[in-house]
């Protein structure tokens, strides 16, 4: 049995755990200590203990995230402990699926009266025009998509908040990897991210400024997975690097 440790048990450990059964693996997501007689995938987590484990330290908060790549050189967003100008946004250092930029901008247009966090850090609002999540595992790319307005969401996609929840999806068709064809060096930034933060594999999220620039955004060591395509590719990656 291969475990996943993830003790949320989110959505897309569930559907990672579903899939390598698909693919003739026992698999289980575990929502506590796991057992020491299994090889054990960390999914997003930094305590995992296991005979082997992938992903065995993880960062543990986005500021901390962004100082080690941009200590090591990685062009990323611009960031600051303490709020710079008026148009820099407020983060918390476990952000997810930007629930903080959400509240900020639901605070910005009068829907609520205070943002109901403390802001750890603060990052500057760019002009994106392009916003890529690449998945890494081995130092290899294995997935890339491009975020892009959701056709089947119930609202019309937030101008700058690019997530789920906001009205975008991350579409891995051909579109996608023309662009990536075109616009050199994406690939490698990220393979470049994951070496830095010192994971086995992730999903960076990198975008392209309006002037060219590229910065990115973050690093995921537990993805999303709801494309049944990119959950396979994990599975595949984990059942093969396990079995090795």
């Amino acid at each position: 049995m291969i475990q996943i440790f993830n003790p949320p048990a989110w959505h897309s450990a569930q559907h990672l755990a579903t899939t390598m059964v698909q693919l003739e693996t026992t698999a289980a997501v575990i929502t506590r200590a796991p057992m020491h007689t299994c090889p054990t995938v960390n999914w997003g987590f930094s305590n995992s203990l296991g005979t082997y484990i992938l992903n065995e330290h993880i960062v543990g908060n986005k500021l901390r995230e962004l100082q080690k790549l941009t200590d090591a050189g990685i062009p990323t967003i611009p960031f600051a402990k303490d709020r710079p100008a008026e148009h820099w946004l407020p983060r918390i250092l476990h952000h997810k699926s930007g629930v903080d930029l959400r509240r900020y901008d639901a605070l910005q247009q009068g829907r609520r009266r205070n943002l109901g966090f403390k802001p750890d850090f603060w990052v500057e609002r760019l002009d994106v025009a392009h916003e890529f999540r690449l998945h890494v595992f081995n130092r290899k790319s294995i997935r890339a998509g491009i975020k892009v307005p959701n056709e089947e969401a119930d609202r019309p996609p937030h101008p700058w908040i690019r997530s789920l929840k906001t009205g975008w999806k991350i579409d891995y068709g051909t579109v996608c990897q023309e662009m990536l064809n075109r616009i050199k060096g994406i690939r490698q930034l990220a393979k470049d991210v994951i070496e830095v933060i010192d994971y086995d594999f992730g999903a960076v999220d990198i975008g392209t400024l309006t002037d060219g620039t590229r910065v990115v955004f973050e690093v995921n060591s537990a993805p999303g997975l709801d494309n049944d395509n990119t959950a396979f590719v994990y599975a595949k990656h984990i059942i093969e690097t396990i079995r090795e």
